[in-house]
């Protein structure tokens, strides 16, 4: 190993090469988070998605109207104040002229977390860990106290499987 005061050797009898899941004498072995990839991928894409509808529709879009007839000078005006309405903007409008700020009727909210909370729970099940604990986003919405507690005792018999596995490694 590399050290700053320079190479040190480490004898192989101070490490256990553990193999979990192994497959066709593969030396790495299946990782439990392979299972957990797809919703943790969308989850990530999911947030990424939050924060560009938040971007996007934080500032509504501005929507302009005005008489039929008029000159193209006044119409290019008129869209550049469109297009540099901020937060502070006054304006005073001549009859037949008018601006409307045109806003998302989405819920933004309900949705996201509604995802974003069916993706931790996907992930919680494909690590089996209890979602009754309150280890999962979110609210426990439904479920009894006996199947909680089973729950937690098939994650307690899997974590004692794994440790049984180490110490005969070992």
């Amino acid at each position: 190993q590399r050290q700053p005061a320079g190479t040190v050797e480490l004898p192989l009898t101070r490490f256990i090469h553990f193999v979990h899941q192994p497959e066709f004498e593969n030396p790495y072995g299946r990782s439990d988070l392979r299972e957990a990839y797809r919703a943790y991928w969308a989850k990530a894409n999911v947030w990424q998605w939050w924060v560009v509808f938040a971007e996007r529709f934080a500032i509504p879009i501005a929507k302009g109207t005005h008489p039929k007839s008029q000159d193209s000078a006044k119409l290019d005006e008129f869209l550049t104040l469109l297009k540099q309405l901020q937060a502070n903007t006054s304006l005073r409008l001549e009859e037949g002229w008018d601006v409307a700020l045109i806003e998302s009727g989405r819920d933004p909210k309900q949705f996201f977390e509604s995802a974003i909370n069916r993706f931790d729970l996907a992930i919680c099940k494909a690590l089996l860990l209890p979602d009754k604990l309150g280890l999962v986003g979110g609210t426990v919405e439904a479920g009894s106290y006996s199947l909680a507690q089973t729950q937690g005792d098939v994650f307690v018999l899997s974590l004692d499987l794994l440790r049984k596995r180490l110490q005969q490694g070992a």
